[in-house]
């Protein structure tokens, strides 16, 4: 039988005794018996509980995941409207449910902005394709004087070219929204294309009788941009005030610099633009009134144009206008170093 023993010494009567007790370690035994039997029978039910703990909190986790894989995956092109379920957690779940979100917007709006562009193409390049037609058939049905003919050939003429600047504005935005129509800038002199397009503005005003002036600095303001672009945004805005300034009207075009910033205006005493349309009118294929038709050669493209070429120069274009009263566009780009 395992015993334990404890030895001492013991003293008295000037004499030393060596002692000895032993005790059976029955006991002992015994509770270790019992402590095996318990750990035999507890441990596995332990691990069954933390087992399916373990996996009912995995589970409790990846649900939200699991929720937002299942939003992500019903959301088509033709369902962008719809977002994934914002999840109140306060943590990166949350965070990307709200990111996920915004991306969908932004591809939302391309979307929709691809299909309507597509849609006013479309239905842009209809009109002058069925007038020409109709022209082409009235022409043909019967023998004709060699003057209608000639007239049938000037108009469609007339719409051939129309068509011709509706596509070329059409690539150039293409291009644009494709980031494949980079502008190639250096440092170029405001003042200088200003003056470059003054003969083409005057003649453009002189044919309806509009008094045009240009009032530019003395010294030279430089820009980091393309030339031929800025030409073309300026030219854009007169023809613009151009077509939209009765007779005897008057346009002025004037350069200055402030705040580290080239302001250009062009100034015109034309219909003007109400409140309502103000916002619109840099939207692509936007008019906004009968005046602003296809008749007076407009596409409803060329201030579209103009505002990507200022954005394309780290610039912005807005407008104040108001009915009856003319309207005022200004161009902002910011100088160079070489700019004064």
């Amino acid at each position: 039988m395992p015993l334990r023993t404890l030895n001492g010494q013991l003293r008295t009567a000037d004499k030393a005794y060596d002692v000895q007790i032993a005790a059976p370690m029955d006991d002992f035994y015994d509770a270790v018996n019992r402590f095996r039997l318990v750990l035999l029978f507890s441990v596995p039910v332990l691990l069954l509980v933390a087992s399916a703990g373990g996996y009912w909190l995995s589970r409790k986790a990846v649900a939200p995941v699991a929720e937002i894989a299942r939003a992500a995956q019903s959301i088509s092109e033709h369902e962008l409207s719809k977002r994934l379920p914002i999840l109140q957690t306060g943590d990166e779940l949350q965070s990307l449910s709200e990111t996920l979100n915004e991306m969908f917007g932004r591809l939302e709006r391309a979307f929709k902005r691809v299909t309507q562009f597509t849609a006013d193409a479309s239905h842009e390049l209809r009109t002058p394709i069925a007038l020409m037609r109709t022209r082409t058939e009235i022409a043909l049905r019967k023998q004709r004087s060699e003057a209608d003919y000639r007239e049938t050939i000037v108009r469609v003429h007339q719409e051939l070219e129309r068509t011709s600047t509706l596509i070329e504005n059409l690539m150039t935005l293409a291009r644009a929204d494709s980031g494949s129509e980079a502008l190639q800038v250096a440092s170029t002199n405001l003042t200088e294309v200003l003056l470059e397009i003054s003969e083409p503005a005057r003649l453009l005003a002189e044919g309806k009788s509009i008094y045009y002036d240009q009032r530019l600095p003395e010294t030279p303001l430089h820009v980091n941009g393309n030339a031929p672009s800025l030409r073309r945004l300026f030219l854009i805005l007169i023809d613009n005030a151009v077509k939209y300034t009765p007779r005897e009207g008057h346009i002025s075009v004037v350069l200055d610099a402030s705040d580290g910033v080239a302001v250009t205006e062009i100034r015109d005493t034309g219909v003007g633009i109400s409140s309502s349309d103000l916002p619109h009118i840099f939207e692509r294929f936007y008019r906004a009134d009968e005046s602003r038709s296809r008749e007076s050669g407009g596409t409803g493209l060329g201030l579209s144009i103009a505002k990507w070429i200022a954005e394309a120069h780290q610039g912005k274009i807005s407008v104040a206008s108001k009915v009856g009263e003319g309207s005022v566009f200004r161009v902002q780009i910011p100088l160079s170093e070489d700019g004064r």
